[in-house]
């Protein structure tokens, strides 16, 4: 027993002694490869800042070039400096202080470039420009976009405010369109209210629309203004991904700052000064005199006012303060009517928050009255009807005022008013009244309590005991149904059972979506989040406009009222429209509800406005798009107030319903977020590895499937060189097929597969070669967008996102390779992990035949060739045999580089590797494949 003993004891020593020994070895090693990986990545630094440097000397020769390119070319457009941006607009003022709508269109295509040429600016500012010159350039870049709108709505106004020169005066019908390339002017007007015109088509832009009869008889101008670019959505505060605070967002703060201080200086010049001698006095002694002896007149003038809707007449006991109140009170109604009519939206918003304020006073108040009524147990019945009375009037009060009133009360009430309290030390009601009223009413109470005589005291006494023992009685019983519940309540508690612990999976998960919360903006309701949605097409301003007042022909001489504004006074329409609730819709019902249901809720739908149209073809359509209303106060486009709405892929054909007019835009989900999909991909990518199907059969499966769908998470990727300075990039998105070129500094779109309705787009993209960033914008404004953002991982399911600085490094190094190397996408890099990035790579020179595809694993520590291939049936990190250690990708290629390989790379441009670094940087294939 002894020797076994020994033997394990022994070979216990040996385990740990090896284990030891195998630890010591591992820090050795590591510690070599952390040398060796500081040295390795100063060399691939070296090669980089290279090229960066050679980047930098060119855009800075480039700058002097298009300087003096703008300077020979002798454009109006000003240089970004304050003073010449300043003059333009001086000039741009001057022209058009009388603007005319030919005035306006001239200038608005030099006027829309430099709005674009600003925003490029704020977003990417010149290090050598200060802080104050880019706010100030921001200010500017903001009333550029609001006086460009202004001039639109002014030559509106230049136009109709003398329609007899446009319109036919027998049938009354006025109709105008006029347009240039960014902008479509039109106008249609029914002059004589004639009630069966209920509806018209602005044909050029395919637009059509219908009116409720509510307001067929009424008189007005409807304007579809129709504009290419979207100057709206850049001020609201979810068009920036949480965490940014770039030029453009801190200009929009400062330009609302500067509204709102405009606003209030205009407001202190209308409004006319009070002499001091003039000015009310708002010390008062009394409640009814000012401090030297005389009747205040602005309480007298607001006490002959009337009373609010529903309050009662001042009895003798009530103060000044209290008809003070009411008139408060009446006086913030009305100015709640005036919100309500100025603004729809939120006018029913405040009545909402009206109504559930209302609602909590009266719980609070129900509260109170519980409360004081066991207070009050033990008083003379004749003291409980006057507690009663009290706190009915108690209750009255406390609905109809508003908070912040009962401060004032407690403010207003004089020293001499206290809250009594029994004997046995509970709150009695307050005291009503001040002054001498108060006080012979509290000597009438106490005379006529004196004057009693003992048998009325002794059965009052009787009375109260017997009200209080029934009162104790219900009290006991109560207190011991109470006690039972929580037993029985406590019991229930201890028997149910322990929560269930959370798998790993559950956790996981959880913790996804705590990191994807702090990607995702605060939000309102009904408002469009234009981090996920984006505003495609243009933007229609669809008003309804009230016609000023028109020349008058007397003969001789035409008389012609001037108004001295000469701004566009919009009618402010809100549909009575009470949509169905989710009950309603949920509920079951016979045959016969259903009809009625079916026929009053069509009943109910033509209170509304109907829109019907062609979506632009500029932009492509992967799903149904979303109407929504800019909201000017609140700065975002808001889903609210649309109904019926139904699309026609195929036709593109949109149809809905509205109850109000304003600027509508058709919002467009940038990104996808179906699992099936994702599966479907993963499913598709085994086919692929596994079997010989053919990739055209696939995508058709896949267009099927996901028709509504927009271009993330992507199926695959693969970047070839093609040439001296050239190579392509292809792109096999969820829902596209897309194919760039790039060429020495430019790239262009050489192929789009799978899209319908691309006629306009293609003609406008493809095979037009531009820098990268032009590109880009041109995609995206397209609504081709394959060019996700930091926080597009949030809002993109079966997607992980990788290790950022070790994934925008490894895209720089794909970069340089690019001329010789072939690099493709692997069926394995999403389920690797957040750190380890999985795809294939291979030599390809020429038109020789390339090789077989190598497997390659690279993380933030090391970048290595494994064994692993595209069907093994099992991932592996194990690398291939006999191989070194490498710190990065670009070193590990150059280590088993041929050297035509290294000879194609080193007379590869600068230029070149730029433009396909900027462009592979901007898709991200690996982290959303």
């Amino acid at each position: 027993m002894e020797s076994k003993k020994k033997e394990k004891e022994r070979l216990e020593r040996e385990r740990l002694e090896r284990e030891a020994a195998e630890a010591i070895e591992k820090q050795k090693q590591y510690e070599a490869e952390m040398e060796l990986r500081a040295v390795q990545l100063l060399e691939s630094g070296k090669i980089i800042a290279f090229y960066d440097k050679v980047i930098f000397s060119y855009h800075q020769d480039h700058k002097l070039l298009r300087e003096w390119a703008v300077f020979t070319a002798c454009t109006n457009l000003p240089d970004f400096k304050l003073n010449e941006i300043n003059s333009y607009m001086t000039n741009w003022e001057v022209n058009l202080i009388n603007p005319t709508l030919q005035n306006v269109f001239a200038f608005s295509p030099e006027i829309l470039q430099l709005i674009e040429e600003l925003k490029e600016f704020l977003l990417f500012p010149l290090e050598t420009v200060s802080v104050e010159t880019i706010k100030q350039i921001g200010m500017i870049y903001h009333e550029f976009k609001e006086k460009q709108q202004e001039y639109l709505d002014r030559s509106t106004y230049d136009i109709i405010r003398d329609l007899t020169k446009y319109f036919d005066p027998e049938q009354g019908i006025f109709d105008m369109t006029e347009s240039i390339e960014a902008i479509t002017f039109s106008i249609y007007g029914n002059i004589f209210a004639q009630p069966e015109l209920i509806g018209h088509e602005y044909e050029k832009l395919k637009f059509k629309f219908k009116i409720p009869e509510s307001i067929v008889e009424l008189r007005g101008i409807y304007r579809l203004l129709k504009t290419e670019y979207d100057h709206y959505s850049d001020s609201s505060n979810s068009f920036f991904a949480p965490g940014v605070n770039n030029a453009l967002k801190r200009s929009i703060e400062g330009w609302e700052k500067k509204k709102a201080e405009s606003r209030c200086q205009r407001a202190e010049l209308h409004s006319p000064e009070v002499p001091e001698d003039e000015k009310p006095q708002t010390k008062i002694e009394d409640g009814s005199k000012s401090t030297n002896g005389s009747p205040d007149k602005t309480t007298e003038n607001l006490n002959r006012g009337e009373s609010t809707k529903g309050s009662k007449a001042p009895g003798p006991g009530d103060s000044d303060d209290d008809n003070l109140d009411s008139q408060y009170r009446k006086l913030a109604k009305d100015l709640e009517d005036l919100e309500i009519m100025s603004s729809p939206m939120r006018g029913r918003a405040r009545k909402r928050a009206n109504r559930k304020r209302d609602e909590r006073a009266v719980d609070e108040s129900s509260e109170i009255e519980d409360a004081e009524g066991e207070g009050v147990e033990g008083k003379p019945i004749g003291d409980e009807e006057d507690a009663e009375k009290s706190r009915k009037k108690e209750e009255d009060d406390s609905v109809s005022k508003k908070p912040g009133e009962d401060e004032r009360d407690r403010e207003s009430k004089q020293p001499g008013e206290k809250d009594a309290e029994d004997d046995d030390g509970r709150a009695s009601t307050k005291q009503e009244g001040s002054g001498s009223g108060s006080d012979e009413e509290t000597s009438k109470s106490k005379s006529a309590s004196r004057g009693r005589s003992p048998e009325k005291k002794e059965k009052s006494k009787s009375k109260s005991k017997s009200t209080s023992e029934s009162r104790s009685r219900s009290k006991s019983k109560k207190q011991s149904t109470s006690d039972i519940k929580k037993e029985v309540k406590v019991k229930k508690k201890s028997k149910s059972p322990e929560p269930r612990q959370k798998t790993e999976a559950e956790l996981a998960k959880e913790r996804e979506r705590t990191e994807k919360a702090q990607f995702i903006p605060k939000l309102v309701k009904y408002e469009l989040n234009l981090r996920n949605y984006s505003i495609l097409g243009g933007v229609f301003h669809f008003n309804w406009i009230e016609i000023p007042p028109q020349p008058k022909d007397r003969g001789h001489w035409m008389l012609h009222m001037i108004e001295p504004d000469q701004n566009l006074e919009e009618i402010i329409f809100a549909a009575d429209y009470v949509p169905p609730t989710q009950e309603m819709q949920e509920a079951k019902k016979t045959p016969e509800e259903m009809e009625r249901e079916a026929k009053k809720q069509e009943e109910e739908l033509q209170k509304l406005v109907l829109l019907d149209l062609k979506v632009p073809r500029t932009a492509l359509w992967f799903e149904p798009p979303i109407p929504v209303l800019w909201d000017p106060v609140r700065r975002f486009w808001s889903t609210d107030g649309f109904y019926d709405i139904r699309f026609n892929e195929d036709q593109l054909h949109l149809t809905l319903r509205t109850s109000k007019f304003g600027i509508i835009g058709l919002g467009h989900n940038r990104y996808f977020k179906s699992k099936e999909l994702k599966q479907l991909i993963l499913f598709v990518g085994i086919l692929r590895a596994a079997t010989t199907i053919k990739n055209q059969h696939i995508i058709y499966c896949i267009q099927i499937i996901s028709r509504i769908f927009s271009n993330l998470p992507y199926q695959s990727f693969e970047l070839k060189p093609a040439g001296k300075n050239r190579c392509v990039f292809s792109l096999m998105a969820a829902m596209t097929a897309i194919e760039f070129t790039f060429e020495n500094e430019l790239v262009c779109v050489s192929s789009l597969q799978n899209v319908s309705n691309s006629d306009v787009v293609e003609a406008s993209v493809l095979n037009k070669y531009m820098r990268p960033r032009h590109l880009i914008k041109a995609l995206r404004y397209h609504g081709l967008d394959v060019f996700p953002e930091l926080d597009s991982y949030a809002y993109v399911d079966g997607v992980l996102l990788k290790h950022i600085e070790t994934e925008e490094h490894m895209y720089q190094c794909m970069a340089v390779l690019s001329p010789s190397y072939n690099f493709h996408w692997s069926r394995w890099n999403l389920l690797a992990g957040r750190e380890r990035m999985v795809f294939q790579m291979r030599e390809r020179l020429g038109t020789t035949t390339p090789g077989n595809y190598q497997m390659i694993l690279n993380t933030p520590a090391k970048c290595s060739l494994i064994a692993c291939t595209e069907v093994s049936p099992n991932f592996s990190e194990e690398p291939i045999e006999n191989s070194q250690y490498h710190a990065d990708l670009l070193h590990l290629a150059m280590t088993v580089a041929s050297d035509d390989a290294k000879n194609v790379m080193r007379e590869a441009s600068p230029h070149f590797i730029e433009t396909v670094r900027i462009l592979v940087t901007s898709v991200r294939p690996v982290s959303f494949s």
